[in-house]
């Protein structure tokens, strides 16, 4: 028994598909990577906080005190030597995949003092995988406005400074006494406080050679570009010539319409692959970070564009031959 499938219906499912998929990634990121994941619901105006914190500040204050150049460079320095600690000073470059993987490293220092006018470059090499797709969350309570997370490294191990409840004590009024206190939760990832993603510290020689295999890859996919846009190009060619309902043109369009809607999902589901590969190192503070594929949407639309002219030629293309036929 021969069975007839609808490729329109089949087409349209797929375009409907493609969208709700979207949505679902997008609002479900959103969903996981915002709110309050310390105190829940709505603090009310009677509510107390009974707050405990004996840790100490995790950089010195810069005197405001001082005169106004000596102020902005004492600031300065306090921030180089954060990213010496946290090893992200002089951020060493790499291959870099988009929004799904790419290679960095820094200069790294937990005791060095930094002299800016002797422009020295203390510390020694760190190397990462660097996850954008993946960061550490930012909740905040409703009342003290506080990050739950902050990320900083001591003598090479690396902290998440956290906001934690100990006790919800209900109140006659309906009102609620929050016992909190900070703490330091050692952690095995490195985190890129420029650009807010997880990073993964590797040897130098498991740095060069994933570095080789992205760059290999890097070029696959750059070669693969410019063959859709050969194709493009000659599809537009054949239809300035008048040959526009041909096979050739409908695989084109076809091509072209099935890799831009692919790209932002296989994209999204190799970030959620880094989850269960670097396991050991993620914590329930490492979410998915929707940054990375903001601007998929973009390449979605294009892509529908092409789905439809790919739809449409078909069609066209039906027609011409069934034309041809009785002639």
């Amino acid at each position: 028994m021969k069975i007839k499938i609808n490729t329109n219906l089949v087409v349209n499912l797929f375009i409907i598909g493609v969208i709700v998929f979207y949505v679902i990634i997008i609002g479900g990121s959103f969903f996981f990577t915002s709110g309050n994941t310390i105190i829940h619901g709505k603090t009310m105006p009677g509510d107390s906080y009974s707050w405990n914190n004996h840790l100490p500040d995790i950089d010195p204050s810069a005197s405001t005190d001082l005169p106004y150049s000596q102020y902005l460079d004492l600031k300065n320095k306090i921030k180089i030597t954060r990213l010496l600690k946290n090893g992200e000073f002089l951020g060493l470059g790499g291959a870099q995949m988009g929004g799904l993987m790419g290679m960095g490293g820094g200069m790294l220092c937990d005791t060095c003092t930094v002299d800016l006018n002797r422009g020295n470059i203390p510390g020694i090499k760190q190397y990462y995988i660097e996850l954008p797709g993946w960061k550490v969350k930012h909740a905040t309570f409703d009342y003290y406005n506080l990050d739950s997370v902050v990320f900083h490294v001591e003598h090479k191990q690396s902290y998440i400074r956290k906001a934690i409840v100990d006790k919800i004590v209900p109140k006659k009024d309906g009102s609620k006494n929050y016992k909190i206190h900070m703490a330091d939760i050692p952690v095995k990832f490195r985190y890129n406080t420029l650009q807010n993603h997880i990073m993964i510290p590797v040897s130098e020689r498991l740095r060069n050679t994933v570095n080789i295999v992205m760059f290999v890859t890097l070029m696959l996919m750059v070669v693969y570009i410019f063959y859709l846009i050969a194709a493009f190009l000659k599809f537009i060619v054949d239809v300035s010539k008048g040959f526009s309902f041909t096979s050739e043109n409908v695989f084109r369009l076809k091509l072209i319409s099935l890799s831009l809607l692919g790209f932002p999902i296989v994209s999204f589901l190799l970030n959620l692959l880094m989850y269960p590969v670097f396991s050991s190192y993620f914590t329930d503070d490492v979410v998915l970070n929707t940054w990375a594929w903001s601007n998929d949407w973009k390449i979605i639309v294009v892509g529908i564009i092409f789905l439809l002219l790919f739809k449409a030629f078909r069609q066209g293309k039906k027609l011409k031959d069934e034309q041809d036929l009785t002639v």
